[in-house]
């Protein structure tokens, strides 16, 4: 069981057939010392977390399978003998604890990250050769105390940090049929091991492996080894100076710590020596970076040379193996000696990145006969390279110091010296860099170019105008193309379809016309004033223009294919005005939402609209809105918070929009038009509205047939006549509709609809308001004309305002809050709903009789600590079977103890017991008021035994303790004087002979009124009434009725 024994001092117990020490069960006890049974398998999570536990014994024959997570955190414990049935040891098991010696079974399988993390004080920890351990898990060991360890041969790795900060660690033995094959990140990193034999097993060391071995000076590889990858960094700050390659080796590279760590680590290197035979394939990242080399002959095997892999290292010159593929960025940067770059004959050479040479010492490049295309920016000065084409390239041409792809069909390169600046007609691409830094003020983009690469006129800052072909074919743009120009306008030909985001990040405005093929505007940036929306764009997507305060002007092309505008797309723009396109289907929350100068929204008559979103055009300053008559839906809240509306009007037509609830909540209008207010919209569409002049020909509907409008504000009289059998009203609430009066003409009606205005009522005759749809009988009861009577249906209430009682509710909510302007809850006024939760505010004074009958789903009631309750009805909550809590709280007149109401009599403090929760927990239930009240603990299911203190209750009143099916027991002191009818009926579970101290035959028959089953007072022996008759003159002392009973028995 979890958390059985948590926070014990002293304990001695046996459980026989114990299996499972559960979590948390000894959690921060004070035990010292334990004896696990035999029967026990798990150990589980938690189970001596912080407790003083030192000595452990596992009784013979132990079975246990598994110590948990955290089981034996931060203890005590100095010593542990694990039984040979253990097979797993969990994450955290011993972290921190003060655990000295533990040997391991062969049996272990698997040992958790951390388990022993922290445990200062282990000098000694034991795997046997034939363990079934596979790995040693990271911070499996981390700064403990071992001097020594045997890594048994089922090994097969060694995870990041599981023996770093072990500074004690000088063995470390690998048996000779070891198969480990990777040692992770840190593994040994600060321990004092001196000498290391990496078994022929081995495959992959990773980062930082011996980082800080400062006594370690020998590496010994076994015969045979397969060492395929090993990260340069492996040996930083140890005592060996030279590292002798295995031949096996196809990856030299560092793995994954981030490059500003790097740096910091990256001094005290060996010297690593390749040898002859060597089949290194991958020279990586920052494999030599900043050493103290100046010549190094790569290995004929290499086929990628890394970032970082050289720079800022002493080389003058380099001969680049044929086998090398490829020479990423950076790889010889800032190597301020390199002057000399040698590509062997046949190189396969494909691709050299940016800045691979910058900041060398280079004058002239010969590009490789293999290099199919050309990147200027692999020397940032590029201006002052003499280039030259191997003979034999069939890819490559170089004219006047301009280089093209041999077809002249693409520009790589355009030395920014020359004092003519074009762009050969022939040309159909401009490569990445090709005009980088030029400082030409004008360029005239040939029909023939369909690509404009990345960065190709990257820092032409002089460049203020480019102009393209009136017959051009560009179609794509691709990213910064123009960074750092001087441009302020660009119109593009229709032809181009994308352009790359931040392409024209300085641009203020980028023109297009309406037949533009345009497919993307992730072009667009905050600078934007102005933006046209093309002819192929369907989607704006989500945030596309979020927070762009600059744009003020969004168009959109005739017939465009725009469908959707996205969430949040131009949230807190400056946008002034907006026309929503035909073919919009969609304008999803929050679009527009926070534009505070958008003042006009236009539809197109014949829209394509399915939704406006949540929010979609919320605080802004909107004016005039003419709604299309089209199936669409406005949803919640999506003109909200808008006070500037002057003529809002809903077209009249076949089709209308949905208007979700609170659409337009909190709003200001001038005038609003719409057809009906009933049909089609929600309860509280225009909550907390003020309407000055409101137009619609449906505001009333009575029996589905009479409509009845309004045109003009809300100082109107409304006439139900007596033929109306029901109505439905209009479910909105104004903040300017408490003076609309309905005159009730007949004696009854029935409200189809949820009501929520605020309406005064006349009645010309007792009337009664009847429920919708199956309900028949009457709830609130009869009211009598009164000329002056105010009463509201608000949120579903029915309320007297001038009383504060409320008189009926018309909703279905699972939780419902009663109004503050409430103090009176009457007769029947919740009568048969199926809210889950009440909750009172701490205004309510009352609650009569009969206010929550029959509320079958009713299960808490809130009632506020300190409350002003006067007077509750015994009888207030009869028949809710499921109600479970109720608050405790304390009036002058009342409390509520353990989900049981009393009310507080004035005679030496009594207490009436009103109503008790049936589904409250309580099985047993001891009584010490006055009065069991009407109906009490009626339906308390879970209710067994009652006991009735000595000199407590007098009176047990109707209904008290109705179908009760599983009380058994309860006693009768002779305090009880009165048990009233039914009070006890369908209690079928009560036992026989029940402990009945009054005999007389008078108060048998009343029990047996109660309801009170006959086989529980058969055994009783009856006392005659008659037989307690002596005369008074016969007494000589005073004596009591109930002293002559207990003579009696």
């Amino acid at each position: 069981m979890n958390n059985s024994f948590g926070n014990i001092k002293n304990l001695t117990i046996n459980i026989p057939n114990l299996t499972t020490i559960g979590k948390d069960s000894f959690h921060q006890s004070n035990i010292r010392y334990i004896s696990i049974p035999s029967t026990v398998t798990l150990i589980d999570d938690y189970a001596f977390n912080y407790s003083t536990i030192e000595t452990i014994e596992f009784q013979e024959n132990s079975n246990l399978k598994k110590i948990g997570a955290y089981a034996f955190n931060y203890c005590k414990i100095k010593s542990i003998t694990i039984p040979p049935s253990l097979e797993i040891i969990d994450e955290y098991a011993f972290y921190n604890s003060q655990i000295e010696t533990i040997e391991i079974p062969s049996s272990v399988n698997y040992i958790g990250n951390y388990a022993f993390y922290n445990c200062y004080n282990l000098i000694e920890f034991t795997l046997h050769y034939d363990s079934h351990l596979t790995i040693i898990s990271n911070h499996m060991l981390y700064n403990s105390k071992i001097s020594s360890i045997l890594i048994p041969s089922s090994v097969i790795k060694i995870e990041e940090n599981a023996f770093s900060g072990c500074s004690h660690l000088r063995d470390v033995k690998i048996t000779d049929d070891s198969q480990l094959t990777i040692i992770e990140d840190e593994a040994f990193k600060y321990t004092s091991i001196t000498n290391f034999t990496i078994p022929s097993s081995l495959i992959e060391i990773h980062d930082l492996v011996f980082y800080e071995c400062k006594n370690l000076e020998n590496i010994t590889f076994a015969s045979n080894t397969q060492l395929r990858k090993l990260s340069p960094n492996a040996f930083i700050k140890t005592k060996i100076i030279e590292f002798n390659v295995p031949s096996s080796l196809t990856t030299f590279e560092v793995d994954n710590i981030p490059e500003i760590y790097f740096l910091y680590y990256y001094k005290n290197k060996p010297n690593y020596i390749f040898p002859e035979d060597c089949h290194i394939e991958i020279i990586g990242k920052y494999s030599f970076y900043n050493i103290e080399i100046e010549s190094i002959t790569l290995p004929s095997s290499v086929q990628t040379i890394g970032i970082y892999a050289f720079s800022q290292t002493n080389i003058s010159s380099i001969i680049i193996p044929t086998s090398v593929r490829s020479i990423r960025n950076h790889a010889f940067y800032n190597c301020k000696a390199l002057q000399n770059i040698v590509f062997q004959s046949n190189s396969q050479i494909e691709v050299i990145e940016n800045d691979a040479f910058t900041g060398t010492s280079i004058t002239r490049f010969i590009i490789p006969n293999t290099m199919k295309n050309f990147n200027c920016n692999m020397i940032n000065n590029s201006n002052a390279i003499e280039f030259e084409i191997d003979s034999d390239n069939e890819y490559l041409t170089i004219v006047n110091s301009i280089i093209y792809s041999k077809d002249y069909k693409e520009v790589f390169y355009f030395h920014s010296k020359k004092e003519e600046f074009f762009i050969n007609e022939s040309v159909e691409i401009i490569g990445s860099y090709s005009y980088y830094e030029c400082p030409m003020t004008s360029i005239t983009i040939p029909s023939k170019v369909t690509l404009i690469k990345s960065y190709a006129f990257l820092n032409c800052t002089n460049l203020q105008n480019v102009v393209f072909s009136h017959l051009s074919q560009l179609k794509n743009i691709e990213t910064e193309a123009f960074e750092n120009s001087s441009l302020t306008d660009i119109s593009l030909p229709d032809s181009v379809t994308f352009v790359d985001i931040d392409s024209f990040r300085s641009t203020t405005i980028i023109h297009l016309s309406e037949n533009s093929k345009f497919s993307n505007i992730d072009s667009y940036t905050k600078s934007f004033e102005t933006i046209m929306i093309p002819l192929n764009i369907t989607e704006i997507p989500e945030k596309r223009f979020y927070e762009y305060s600059t744009i003020k002007q969004v168009y959109f092309a005739d017939n465009c294919n725009l469908k959707v505008i996205g969430s949040y797309s131009f949230y807190r723009s400056n946008i002034s005005s907006i026309a929503i396109p035909k073919s919009v289907e969609i304008i999803s929350s929050y679009a527009f939402c926070d534009c505070t100068n958008l003042t006009k929204l236009v539809f197109d008559p014949e829209c394509n609209l399915k939704s406006i979103g949540s929010y979609a055009f919320s605080d802004t300053n909107l004016e005039n809105i003419e709604f299309p008559a089209q199936n669409y839906v406005i949803q919640d809240n999506a003109f909200s918070n808008i006070k500037s509306f002057k003529n809002i009007t809903f077209i009249s037509g076949e089709f209308k929009p949905y208007l979700y609830s609170q659409c337009f909540s909190s709003c200001s209008f001038n005038y609003l038009s719409i057809e009906s207010m009933i049909t089609n919209i929600d309860v509280d569409s225009f909550s907390n509205c003020e309407i000055n002049h409101l137009n619609t020909s449906e505001f009333i509907l009575i029996n589905d047939e009479i409509k009845i409008g309004l045109d003009g504000n809300f100082t109107k009289n409304f006439t139900i006549p007596m033929s109306a059998n029901y109505i439905q009203i209009s479910p909105n609430s104004f903040s300017n509709t408490h003076d609309l009066r309905l005159n009730f003409e007949g004696s009854s009606i029935k409200i189809e609809n949820t009501v929520f205005h605020r309406f005064r009522f006349n009645f010309k005759q007792k009337f009664r308001f009847l429920r919708g749809s199956f309900w028949d009988y009457i709830l609130g009861g009869y009211y009598p004309y009164i000329e002056d009577n105010y009463l509201v249906l608000a949120f579903n209430f029915l309320i007297d305002l001038r009383e504060r009682v409320m008189l009926d509710y018309y909703g279905d909510d699972e939780f419902l809050l009663v109004p503050r302007d409430v103090f009176i809850v009457a007769p029947h006024a919740f009568e048969n709903i199926n809210t889950k939760i009440i909750y009172f505010e701490n205004y309510i004074n009352v609650i009569q009789q009969n206010a929550f009958y029959n509320c079958p789903e009713l299960i808490m009631i809130y009632i506020p600590e300190n409350s002003h309750l006067e007077y509750i009805s015994e009888g207030a909550f009869v028949n809710c079977p499921k109600l479970k809590y109720i608050s405790d709280f304390s009036s002058e007149k009342y409390k509520c103890i353990s989900n049981t109401i009393y009310r507080i009599e004035d005679e030496e403090n009594y207490e009436t017991i009103i109503v008790h929760a049936p589904m409250s927990r309580d099985t047993h239930f001891e009584i010490n008021s006055r009065i069991i009240g009407e109906s009490s603990f009626m339906n308390s299911y879970n209710l067994e035994t009652v006991f009735i203190n000595s000199n407590t209750v007098r009176t047990i009143n109707r209904y008290a303790f109705f179908n009760c099916t599983n009380l058994k027991r309860i006693n009768f002191p002779l305090c009880v004087s009165s048990v009233y009818e039914f009070s006890f009926e369908q209690c079928y579970s009560l036992e026989e002979c029940l402990d009945i101290e009054n005999h007389l035959h008078s108060f048998i028959i009343i029990l047996r009124r109660s309801g009170l089953p006959y086989h529980c007072i058969r055994c009783i022996n009856i006392i005659d009434d008659q037989t307690l008759i002596i005369p008074i003159s016969h007494l000589k002392t005073k004596i009591s009725l109930i002293s002559l009973l207990q003579c009696r028995k």
